[in-house]
């Protein structure tokens, strides 16, 4: 078949405007300046740090303002609260006992506490509660300070879980009576209120008052409850507890490499402290230095690496025992693949207790690491390059 002039113009016209058409679909779609080739080679984006370059570098909370800490009650057999409970050895937030309260009914389970306290610098308290029956039990529960007037202020808990429970109170919310004074507390309440044919348990382990969250100026961790300032037996230092991580690291202190780390080291529980370094908060990985908790003589060096948990090295120190809030000191030494750790029992005279050489962490975070269900309280913090 034979095609006309014509018909060879109408077919081109055509070919020119599907052409066209084509061309400028394709200069208007967004391109990727990288190819698919090269793209296949790029890994996912990673987070960095600068590293540290300074020197040397010291953390020590002991010259803290002391109205800016307070320690309102650690529920031990040596406090004198007043009301229906007993002391639980077996169950605590911090060795060696937490107060137990039950009780059935709507009938208020209240205890007292006749206390003098300046909390007019605190903005923050903290208490450690751990709920044993159903949540469902529980109509209301009450946290009252009463002041030398007799004013009163109050507030009223959330809805607790199953388990350890670890408030956040903030002053502010609290329900104050008409010209409370706060520098001048005289007693601690709370008060508990089961529903109708009812019963419920639970288990006072902490309450302290803080001057705000001071200490995450200082520290990276995965969850801001691991971290407190305690005052005990006069000296400020950093208390932390194992909730729902296990480290914490210094935020100035980044991707350093070699150095001399050392820390003091007092164990509230008997689960093992220690120091973490050439690490990563946000995931655990990195080398563990850990002394045992109370009534335990044994250390450990370890990671937690691409393998999960290896033991690098392991002993115990004759003849002795850690005893709660006794302090001890810990160091750590790394120079390429070699890792030292010491102890000393005064701050002076250390011993080596072992040198390792690993490869798998070459820099990182330091820090402090408390093993699960554990607290251990830290200080004198001092690093050097």
């Amino acid at each position: 078949m034979r095609i006309s002039g014509k018909a060879y113009k109408s077919i081109f016209n055509l070919f020119l405007i599907f052409t066209t058409a084509g061309f400028l679909w394709y200069v208007m779609q967004p391109k990727n300046l990288v190819s698919d080739k090269l793209k296949n080679n790029i890994q996912s984006s990673q987070s960095s740090e600068i590293p540290f370059t300074e020197l040397s570098y010291r953390l020590d909370y002991s010259n803290h303002d002391p109205l800016t800490i307070e320690n309102i009650s650690l529920f031990g057999e040596e406090e004198k609260w007043h009301g229906s409970g007993f002391f639980d050895k077996d169950l605590y937030s911090e060795y060696p006992t937490s107060l137990n309260l039950a009780g059935s009914g709507k009938n208020n389970i209240v205890v007292t506490k006749n206390v003098a306290l300046n909390l007019s610098k605190i903005l923050n308290f903290d208490l450690a509660l751990y709920y044993k029956s159903n949540p469902t039990y529980l109509e209301k529960g009450e946290l009252f300070f009463l002041d030398n007037n007799k004013n009163k202020t109050s507030f009223v808990l959330p809805k607790l879980d199953g388990g350890w429970n670890f408030i956040d109170i903030p002053k502010e919310q609290f329900n104050n009576q008409e010209n409370f004074n706060w520098a001048a507390i005289s007693s601690a309440e709370f008060s508990f209120t089961p529903r109708p044919l009812t019963s419920i348990a639970l288990n006072l382990g902490s309450l302290r008052g803080q001057a705000g969250q001071i200490v995450h100026n200082d520290w990276n961790s995965v969850n801001k409850k691991m971290l407190l300032l305690d005052k005990r037996n006069g000296e400020i230092g950093l208390l932390v507890r194992n909730i729902s991580g296990a480290v914490a690291t210094i935020k100035k202190i980044t991707s350093v490499t070699n150095f001399i780390f050392q820390c003091s080291y007092r164990p509230l529980s008997t689960s093992a402290g220690g120091i973490f370094f050439r690490g990563n908060y946000e995931n655990g990985q990195g080398y563990y230095f850990t002394l045992g908790g109370i009534n335990s003589n044994g250390w450990q060096l370890y990671k937690i690496g691409q393998k999960g948990t290896e033991t690098l090295a392991k002993g115990n120190i004759n003849n002795f025992k850690f005893q709660f809030q006794d302090k001890y000191h810990l160091k750590i030494e790394t120079k390429m693949n070699n890792i030292k750790t010491y102890f000393s029992n005064d701050g002076e005279k250390y011993v080596l207790l072992t040198s390792v050489n690993d490869n798998e962490f070459t820099s990182g975070g330091v820090g402090v690491a408390v093993s699960p269900a554990g607290v251990s309280l830290f200080n004198d913090f001092i690093f050097n390059q």
